[in-house]
């Protein structure tokens, strides 16, 4: 998945969404906190498919570090002949992506598809919030 901050219209939130993807590239630790703080200045400036894409892109990094967790404990497991537990597994990956990041943005795509669709002017935004809701 690519996300491309040129397609973002505000020049501060490009800019905010360069630096996230820059240190993703270098492997650099990005806090959900920032991805929240992110997310917030994509719908509040009405990039509502960047606010989803970058949801997204938490989601499959914690499924990555999760599943890679589980094969580092498997490995463990077998060489030292030790049965792995559910429990144990669980406790190593972290938690997954925050209920609330996801809850602004299905809000903000709910009021954007409630918008009157007799209005020409809504179309865009409608079929901006129907992207989102298909990314996540």
């Amino acid at each position: 998945m690519r996300i491309k901050p040129k397609q973002v219209e505000d020049q501060g939130t490009r800019h905010a969404l360069k630096l996230l993807l820059h240190a993703r590239q270098h492997r650099q630790r990005c806090y959900e906190s920032t991805y929240q703080f992110i997310i917030n200045i994509c719908l509040v400036q009405g990039e509502i498919i960047v606010a989803s894409l970058l949801f997204v892109l938490l989601v499959k990094d914690w499924e990555m570090k999760r599943a890679a967790t589980q094969i580092r404990e498997q490995e463990r497991a077998r060489t030292q002949a030790l049965p792995v537990t559910r429990h144990k597994l669980g406790s190593l990956h972290g938690s997954p992506p925050s209920k609330r990041m996801l809850k602004m943005i299905l809000s903000k795509a709910q009021n954007e598809i409630m918008l009157d669709p007799a209005e020409e002017s809504n179309r865009p935004r409608r079929e901006a919030a129907l992207q989102a809701l298909c990314n996540i």
